[in-house]
């Protein structure tokens, strides 16, 4: 059985499903993989792309495990069953998707079916038993039926994305922290200031950092680099610019603080990323 998500950082996963329970996360998780998450009992609660986002039960969310993402809980002992489902980013960029997921995909972190789909819930099951078999004919099935089910999906999503579903409106530290997650993620581009990010959630910058790192697990500006990472790599993969225009467009000031970023959170310098997502695809 594959791991749990939640105790994977940078690792790609891969073609593979599993199903189990998650109690949340204790910092940011990343991953090169599209991961389609579908809660089967209790509540799940992502903070990814700048917004907190209350997966609904028995309807398939979609993410690109690029994006920083982490599941948060209000209490200990909560948890959630879910089915997880990855797939290399590579392989899904060959697929010819429509644009209008890619891009939501890519741009927002997320993207979640408009209704409950009775199907989803054996066939995501199938996959998994499938996937767990040493049987190349099926993972080719498995990758085949994804691949529909990504195009229906497409298909039935609306032309703007509706508003976040956001989760515990009482808690008044998650609801500060996603107003200093969305305005990192509304200016990562720029050269923002820890200064800024806390002004625009009403707190003293000694405090935001407090309260973002005890409830998150990471730094303000760490969160910023990922972010600023998660659209480098987004270039990379999606077009052909130079690497030097990625950098400065990914909103770092300097070459050598993007390459010093990016071999930090990535493991390999930006050209080895993208030769790798080029020989990935050529192997497909």
């Amino acid at each position: 059985m594959a791991q749990n998500p939640c105790t994977l950082i940078h690792q790609p996963l891969g073609l593979s499903a599993w199903s189990g329970s998650s109690a949340g996360m204790a910092t940011a998780h990343r991953h090169q993989d599209l991961e389609l998450n579908y809660v089967l009992h209790g509540r799940m609660t992502y903070l990814i792309g700048g917004s907190l986002v209350t997966l609904p039960q028995r309807r398939l969310c979609v993410l690109w495990g690029g994006m920083p993402h982490q599941s948060i809980f209000e209490h200990e002992q909560e948890s959630a069953q879910l089915i997880w489902v990855t797939v290399p980013l590579t392989e899904v960029l060959a697929w010819d998707l429509p644009e209008v997921l890619i891009g939501r995909l890519l741009k927002r972190g997320f993207t979640i079916d408009s209704m409950e789909r009775s199907v989803d819930e054996p066939t995501l099951r199938a996959w998994e038993r499938d996937l767990a078999l040493p049987s190349e004919a099926r993972r080719d099935l498995v990758r085949q039926e994804i691949r529909t089910r990504l195009r229906r999906l497409a298909l039935d999503l609306p032309a703007a994305p509706p508003p976040d579903a956001v989760a515990f409106r009482g808690d008044d530290d998650l609801q500060v922290i996603e107003r200093m997650a969305r305005h990192v993620a509304d200016h990562y581009q720029e050269p923002v200031q820890v200064a800024e990010i806390a002004e625009a959630a009403g707190l003293h910058p000694s405090y935001a950092m407090t309260i973002f790192r005890r409830r998150t697990g990471m730094t303000l500006n760490e969160y910023l680099t990922r972010q600023r990472i998660a659209h480098a790599q987004r270039l990379l993969a999606t077009t052909r610019r130079s690497i030097l225009n990625i950098g400065f467009d990914s909103g770092f000031g300097s070459t050598s603080r993007f390459f010093e970023a990016f071999k930090r959170y990535a493991g390999c310098t930006p050209r080895q990323f993208r030769v790798r997502l080029a020989h990935r695809e050529r192997m497909l």
